[in-house]
C-alpha cells in the first residue's frame, strides 16, 4: 500500500460525516497526525526529487542592540533560545523552569496563577500587545491557557517598574509581545507532540515579503491526563487513579502586518481559543462519583496603527476581548447496587467583555532621553448567570477607565540614568490616587555592564467584581489595596570570546495597606477581606552562562528566590520572626537549567526546587502544610535535514524523573513521571 493510497482512505473516512462525529476528539486527533504524518514525513523523504520549491534568498545580517536606557530598569527577558526550545509549552511550565516567578498550579493542566515576590496571584498582571488580559471578574489569568510558540516576546517587569506597561500589578507583570518580520521568505512549519494519553498538534503557516507579514498559527490538544498517585490523605494510604481528568484545547491565531511604506504601519491581531477541562475530585474525596468541568471560550482582536517618524512614534489600537466560562458542579449519590442520581451543586455561565482604546506618544531625539505617554479608555462588563439559583442572577457589573500613563527616562550624566513614572486613573467617574515610581541606574565603569539599581513606587490595586459582588462573600465595602516597594539591584554582563555571563541580584521590600483575601467565615462559605498591613520582603537572584562556540555550545541558568510575606496588622517590629507566613507562598523557590549542544545533538537537564508552605493559619496542624519537593526533568533532541533541505527536529522528554509525589495546592495530586514524544517539522 503506497501514500497515495493511505491517504485516500484517511480523506474518504473523514468525509463520512455521520461516522466522523461519532469519533472521539482523540480519535480526531489520531488521524488528523497520521495524516499529516504521511503528507509531510514521507513527502519529505521519499518523494523531494520529484518536487522542488527551495527558494534562494539572499543572507540577511540581524544585529540586535540592547538599549542603555531600559537596561536601568529592573525587568527580565526570557531568552529566544528558551522560547524556541519550549515552544510546545504553556507559560506556566516556562516560568516555573526560568524564572524566579513562583507558580501555584491546582494540577497538570488546570488552574495555574503567578505569584511576584510574595504577593497574590490577583497583584500579578498579563499584557499582550499592549492590553490587560487578566479576568475583569477574578482578576487573576490562567497561565495554563497560553501557548508558548504564539508569543515572540516575553518580558518580566517587577514590582513598581510595572508601572511602565499597566496598572495595578503589585507584585510585578508579564508582558507578551508579537511583531513582524518583514523579508521575503515563506515558512511552514508542523508540530506533532504525543505520549500514551496525549496528543498535540501545532502548526505554523508563515508567509513575508517587504511589505507585508502574514502567519496563521492552529493548535490542538488532547490529554487524557491518566496517571497513578499515592493517596496519603486517607486513613489507610494506598495508590489511585486520577478521574475525571481529561482535558482537550483547540485555538487559532491570525496576524496581519502591512506596511505602506518606512513610516506606516498597519496590523490585525486575531486569537480565538476553546478549552475543556475536567476538574478531578480532591485526594480526600469519598463519595460515589463527582462531575465536575470547566470550559472556557475566549476571542481577543486588536486593530493597531502606527507612525514612525524621526524623533517620535504615534501608535493607536483598540481592542476587544470576549470570554465565555462554563463552570458545572455536581454529585451522583449512590441508593443501591445499580441505582444512582445526580444533585447538581453549581452550574454558572460567566460572560465578561472588554473594549479597549489606547492612543500611544513615544518622543526620542537622541540616546540620552525617552519620554512616552499613553492615554487610554477601556470599557469592562461581566455577568455571571447560575442556573441553580432561584433567581438565576449573581451579578452583572460594568467597569469604565480613563488612564493617562507617563514616564521619562533621562541620561543624567554618563553613569547616572534616572526614570520616573506617573500614572493618573478615573474609574467609575472618581478619580484615583496618583501612581508613580522613581528610580536611578548607576553605571560605575563605562565600559562594563555593571548596574546598580535602586527605585520606590506607589501602586494601587482596586478589588475584582468577584471581591466585591460574589454571591456569597462578595464584599462591596472592600478598601482598595495600595502598595509602597522598594528595591536595589545589581547586575552585571560580562562578555569574553563566545561566553556570555549575566548575574542579577535584588533585595526588595513591598508594603501593602488593605490586602484583599479571602478567608473561611462563620457562614461556613469564603467571603473577601481587608487585611490592614501585610509586609513582603526578599531577594531574589538569577545566573546565566552561554557559551556559543563551533563545535559545543551551552547554557547553565540559575534562579532562586527568597520570600517573606507576613500579616503586621498588629505588630509593631515588621521584621519579627513571630509574624505567621501567610498561607500558599514558599520561603524558597529556585531552579536550574542545564542544556548542551553538540552538533545535531541537544541534551537538556532541569531541576525545580519548592520548599514547604503553608496552606492555612492553623500551624499545629501538620495536614494544612504541604512538604517541599525538588523535580528533575530530562530532554534529549536530534535535529536532521531532510532531502529538500527542510529541518526536522525530535524530542524524547522525561518530566519528574524520580516519580516525585508532592501537591502545589492542597489534596490535587500531581503526576508523577511522564514521558513525551514531539516532531517538528519545518
Amino acid at each position: 500500500m503506497n501514500k497515495y493510497t493511505i491517504n485516500r482512505y484517511i480523506l474518504n473516512f473523514s468525509k463520512d460525516l455521520k461516522l466522523w462525529k461519532s469519533c472521539s476528539y482523540m480519535t480526531k486527533n489520531i488521524l488528523f497526525t497520521i495524516f499529516i504524518f504521511f503528507n509531510v514525513i514521507i513527502k519529505n523523504y521519499t518523494f523531494s526529487q520529484s518536487f522542488n520549491d527551495t527558494i534562494t534568498i539572499e543572507e540577511i545580517n540581524i544585529i540586535e542592540t540592547k538599549k542603555e536606557l531600559y537596561a536601568s530598569l529592573t525587568k527580565k527577558e526570557i531568552d529566544t533560545n528558551i522560547l524556541s526550545y519550549n515552544y510546545h509549552k504553556k507559560l506556566s511550565d516556562l516560568l516555573t523552569s526560568h524564572s524566579n516567578i513562583h507558580i501555584r498550579n491546582y494540577g497538570y493542566g488546570l488552574l495555574s496563577t503567578a505569584s511576584f515576590r510574595g504577593t497574590a496571584a490577583s497583584h500579578t498582571q498579563i499584557v499582550w500587545n499592549g492590553i490587560n488580559i487578566n479576568s475583569q471578574s477574578s482578576g487573576q489569568m490562567d497561565l495554563s491557557l497560553i501557548p508558548i510558540f504564539l508569543v515572540d516576546n516575553i518580558n518580566i517587569y517587577y514590582s513598581g517598574t510595572s508601572l511602565f506597561n499597566t496598572n495595578g500589578a503589585l507584585g510585578g507583570s508579564i508582558v507578551l509581545e508579537n511583531k513582524p518580520k518583514f523579508y521575503t521568505s515563506t515558512k511552514k512549519e508542523i508540530s506533532i507532540i504525543f505520549n500514551h494519553q496525549q496528543i498535540g498538534n501545532l502548526l505554523n503557516l508563515f508567509y513575508s515579503k517587504k511589505k507585508f507579514f502574514f502567519t496563521t498559527k492552529f493548535y490542538s490538544n488532547f490529554n487524557s491526563n491518566k496517571y497513578r498517585y499515592y493517596n496519603n490523605t486517607i486513613s489507610k494510604p494506598r495508590w489511585e487513579q486520577q478521574k475525571n481528568a481529561q482535558q482537550q484545547a483547540v485555538g487559532l491565531w491570525q496576524e496581519i502586518f502591512f506596511r505602506k511604506n518606512a513610516n506606516n504601519l498597519f496590523s490585525i491581531k486575531i486569537w480565538l481559543q476553546s478549552v475543556s477541562k475536567n476538574i478531578p475530585p480532591i485526594m480526600t474525596f469519598s463519595g460515589y462519583r463527582r462531575v465536575e468541568y470547566q470550559t472556557d471560550k475566549i476571542s481577543r482582536f486588536i486593530l493597531e496603527y502606527q507612525r514612525d517618524k524621526k524623533y517620535y512614534t504615534l501608535k493607536y489600537n483598540t481592542a476587544i476581548a470576549l470570554t465565555n466560562l462554563i463552570y458545572v458542579l455536581g454529585d451522583y449519590i449512590k441508593t443501591n447496587e445499580n441505582d444512582s442520581f445526580y444533585v447538581a451543586k453549581a452550574n454558572s455561565l460567566s460572560y465578561e467583555k472588554a473594549i479597549y482604546n489606547n492612543l500611544d506618544f513615544r518622543y526620542k531625539r537622541n540616546s540620552k532621553y525617552e519620554y512616552h505617554s499613553t492615554l487610554s479608555s477601556n470599557y469592562f462588563n461581566v455577568s455571571i448567570l447560575n442556573k441553580i439559583k432561584t433567581d438565576g442572577q449573581i451579578y452583572n457589573c460594568s467597569r469604565k477607565e480613563l488612564i493617562l500613563k507617563n514616564y521619562l527616562i533621562y541620561n543624567i550624566i554618563s553613569k547616572l540614568t534616572g526614570y520616573t513614572a506617573m500614572n493618573i486613573q478615573v474609574i467609575d467617574y472618581k478619580l484615583i490616587p496618583l501612581t508613580y515610581i522613581f528610580g536611578l541606574s548607576f553605571k560605575p565603569l563605562l565600559d562594563k555592564k555593571i548596574f546598580l539599581k535602586t527605585n520606590f513606587a506607589k501602586n494601587y490595586h482596586l478589588p475584582t467584581l468577584n471581591d466585591l459582588y460574589w454571591t456569597p462573600g462578595g464584599n462591596a465595602d472592600l478598601i482598595p489595596e495600595c502598595g509602597y516597594s522598594g528595591e536595589m539591584n545589581l547586575s552585571y554582563n560580562l562578555k569574553y570570546e563566545n561566553i556570555d555571563i549575566d548575574l542579577n541580584s535584588t533585595i526588595y521590600a513591598n508594603l501593602i495597606d488593605n490586602w484583599i483575601s479571602w478567608q473561611p467565615s462563620e457562614f461556613k462559605y469564603w467571603t473577601a477581606k481587608n487585611i490592614k498591613k501585610v509586609f513582603a520582603r526578599g531577594t531574589d537572584f538569577s545566573f546565566q552562562i552561554q557559551d556559543d562556540s563551533n563545535i559545543l555550545k551551552y547554557t547553565i541558568a540559575a534562579n532562586y528566590a527568597y520570600t517573606r510575606t507576613a500579616d503586621v496588622s498588629d505588630k509593631t517590629n515588621l521584621f519579627s520572626q513571630q509574624n505567621l507566613q501567610l498561607i500558599y507562598i514558599p520561603l524558597h523557590n529556585a531552579n536550574l537549567f542545564v542544556q548542551i549542544l553538540i552538533k545535531k545533538y541537544t541534551l537538556s537537564y532541569s531541576y525545580n526546587f519548592t520548599s514547604k508552605c503553608n496552606t492555612s493559619y492553623n500551624t499545629d496542624n501538620y495536614r494544612y502544610t504541604l512538604p517541599a519537593y525538588g523535580l528533575h526533568n530530562l530532554t534529549i533532541g536530534k535535529n536532521f535535514k531532510t532531502q529538500k533541505n527542510k529541518d526536522l527536529e525530535i524530542k524524547v522528554e522525561i518530566n519528574n524523573i524520580l516519580n516525585k509525589q508532592y501537591q502545589v495546592v492542597l489534596y490535587r495530586a500531581m503526576p508523577g513521571t511522564a514521558f513525551l514524544f514531539s516532531i517538528s517539522i519545518k
